[in-house]
């Protein structure tokens, strides 16, 4: 094992000095961060579910999505903005776990989101819902506010998986979001997700190093032999910025969307500005920063 890791390594090294400098100008620009998260579609979604359902049901929604929120045929935004419509227009007929789990998986059957892995989706919902963590959250909503990192790791062990796997990692995220809108005490530190923009964005802010093409790279740094180097990278980053990683996590990726498609720091920084109305020079700076080594691979 020592040698796997050794080797692991040796291919994909994270620049700590790097990543340290990116962490201390993505400090500057903490405010920025609140604001991205209060303006995420997912977020909405969520708080909208939360106002029509309340904390018990909402809480068990927002975990088992999250646990399924995976080659979808839409964007993220787009698909937790679908799911929380269908549950609000049938809040009328839905009171328990049971009718939860009912209408969870006529939203999977009838809508286009989730073609691809269909029956896997439908049997994690199931494992899921009915498990002991589903009706500790009914019972208890906020429990898991303050210990973020216990929520992921018990899930890690309903699905039989890793604790550092994305979706899992990711309804760690989403259930971060459920407790900001209900405005609850959050912490308990667990890793940023080890998606396709997280890993491109390690390797064009240069905290990663690439020795292939950037595509290939990517590809590579998802594999469950190497995401730690990922997770290792932004924690770095983290600590540095003292933001913690759910939150980080809604800012690269926000960003690294907008490097895809604007490609230039000063459209990047413009559309920002006009968007959100953020317009400060230390934007102008980490977004130049974050897109670094893009041309070297």
């Amino acid at each position: 094992m020592l040698h796997n890791i050794q080797r692991v390594k040796n291919m994909y090294k994270v620049d700590v000095k790097r990543a340290e400098f990116i962490g201390s100008l993505i400090s500057k620009i903490r405010d920025f961060i609140d604001l991205l998260e209060k303006n995420d579609p997912q977020y909405h979604a969520v708080s909208e579910l939360v106002r029509h359902y309340g904390k018990e049901l909402t809480s068990i929604i927002v975990v088992a999505n999250a646990l399924i929120s995976y080659q979808l045929s839409s964007r993220g935004e787009e698909y937790w903005s679908a799911l929380s419509k269908w549950f609000i227009d049938r809040r009328e007929k839905i009171k328990d776990i049971n009718n939860i789990i009912e209408n969870h998986i006529m939203f999977l059957k009838i809508t286009n989101y989730n073609r691809m892995g269909l029956k896997h989706k439908i049997k994690r919902l199931q494992v899921f819902y009915n498990s002991s963590l589903a009706k500790n959250l009914v019972n208890s909503p906020l429990k898991f506010c303050n210990q973020l990192d216990k929520l992921v790791y018990m899930i890690s062990k309903i699905l039989k998986t890793d604790p550092t796997a994305k979706t899992v990692v990711f309804a760690g995220k989403m259930y971060y979001y459920f407790c900001l809108t209900c405005k609850a005490e959050i912490s308990g530190e667990i890793p940023i997700p080890v998606d396709r923009r997280n890993s491109f964005l390690a390797i064009t802010s240069c905290i990663v190093g690439c020795k292939n093409n950037t595509s290939t790279c990517v590809k590579e740094l998802m594999t469950p032999k190497n995401r730690e180097i990922v997770i290792e990278a932004w924690k770095i980053v983290s600590e540095k910025a003292n933001i913690p990683l759910y939150k980080l996590d809604s800012f690269t990726w926000l960003l690294t969307g907008m490097i895809r498609q604007l490609k230039e720091p000063i459209k990047i920084y413009r559309t920002i500005c006009s968007k959100y109305n953020y317009c400060r020079e230390e934007l102008r700076e980490i977004l130049k920063e974050l897109i670094h080594c893009r041309g070297k691979y």
